[in-house]
């Protein structure tokens, strides 16, 4: 399921997690902050969207664990295919072996679950640039 928006000022955001009510949570405090986003509620269907238009996001931000392919799954094959587009992993279990994994997997940034919206606008605008 993909959910988008047509609000064409910000940062264009595919905001991936299998947690439906979070992913529509983060969208909406995004879209109030100006920036497009369209959501995923798993990898494949991410993946697929991303290999179908590349240039359509300006960052990617993706849970680390979801059933499936998970968000450092996501992160290496962005790495792997599209090394322009950065990507953001969020977590509730952040620590040096994962840190270390993610840089590997080329995420530009982690973000602590749970976290303030503002530290999530923050993250945007740096992981964008």
């Amino acid at each position: 399921m993909s959910v988008s928006s047509d609000k064409p000022s910000g940062k264009r955001i595919l905001y991936l997690d299998d947690d439906e009510n979070f992913a529509l949570l983060v969208k909406i405090i995004c879209e109030r902050k100006g920036h497009q986003v369209t959501t995923f509620l798993d990898a494949t269907s991410a993946l697929a969207a991303i290999d179908r238009t590349p240039g359509a996001w300006d960052l990617v931000i993706t849970d680390h664990r979801m059933p499936g392919q998970d968000g450092m799954d996501v992160a290496r094959a962005l790495r792997d295919k599209h090394p322009h587009l950065p990507c953001v992993m969020v977590s509730s279990l952040i620590n040096d072996d994962l840190a270390r994994a993610a840089r590997e997997a080329g995420v530009r940034r982690l973000l602590h679950k749970p976290y303030k919206p503002e530290h999530l606008i923050v993250l945007i605008e740096v992981a964008a640039k």
